[in-house]
């Protein structure tokens, strides 16, 4: 109830200071009438992207159902890393939400070289930000597992899980940045099928032959770099 409270009232006070700083964001009366063919276009926009997120979940869902199976420990240790991948979230999202706002402006403009010059610039700076968070959470693995847990047995987890999966999460880099550009060129779609089969699929796909066949922690935490590799080479082609 809380959340749910707070999101409502976060957005009330958004709208509310759009509405009286940007003049253009009002619009005229006829303006403001509801467009049908506007609606369809930010519904085949916006659509794949909700139903992207929410399919992915399932698949790390899944992950962590696996995960579970291993024993308490495993699940501690999971659960502490969740908690620093949210620092690398952030910044990936938020830059990925940046890449389609520009993106499409300059498409919109017939603006091509600006279109290839914030790409470059968004994948340099989301590699560079999760290379540091990276470096940071690698290096200093001790304090900050520490800050969760001082079980051995958890400690040995989760150090295994930053160095297998934080280690490369700056590969990530390649699937977001290049989705919010194509979401910018009014291909929401394909990064969404994309990013499902890579997120999702094929990790499912895992979990179901080499997870099953050999119950190793290691090899659970290894389709993350995997996945991404695959999924940031599809959709860059």
């Amino acid at each position: 109830i809380a959340t749910v409270f707070s999101q409502g009232v976060s957005a009330v006070l958004c709208y509310g200071y759009m509405m009286r700083r940007f003049d253009i964001l009002r619009g005229t009366p006829d303006e403001r009438k509801f467009n049908g063919a506007l609606a369809r276009r930010l519904m085949y926009i916006g659509v794949p992207m909700g139903l992207q997120f929410s399919i992915t979940a399932i698949g790390s869902i899944m992950l962590q159902s696996a995960n579970n199976a291993l024993g308490t420990a495993c699940v501690a240790a999971f659960t502490a890393a969740m908690r620093i991948k949210m620092f690398f979230m952030c910044p990936l999202e938020s830059l990925g939400i940046a890449m389609a706002t520009y993106t499409g402006q300059n498409y919109g403009a017939k603006d091509e070289g600006r279109c290839k010059k914030i790409f470059r610039l968004g994948m340099l700076c989301s590699v560079i930000s999760c290379g540091v968070l990276s470096t940071i959470f690698v290096v200093f693995r001790t304090f900050f597992i520490g800050l969760f847990t001082s079980d051995p047995s958890v400690y040995h987890y989760a150090q295994l899980r930053f160095l297998i999966v934080l280690t490369f999460e700056c590969l990530t880099s390649s699937y977001e940045i290049s989705g919010g550009c194509l979401r910018g060129f009014g291909r929401s779609m394909t990064p969404a099928i994309l990013t499902v089969f890579g997120s999702c699929v094929l990790r499912l796909i895992w979990l179901a032959t080499v997870c099953n066949w050999f119950h190793d922690y290691k090899l659970l935490m290894a389709i993350y770099p995997i996945s991404w590799v695959l999924t940031g080479t599809m959709v860059l082609m």
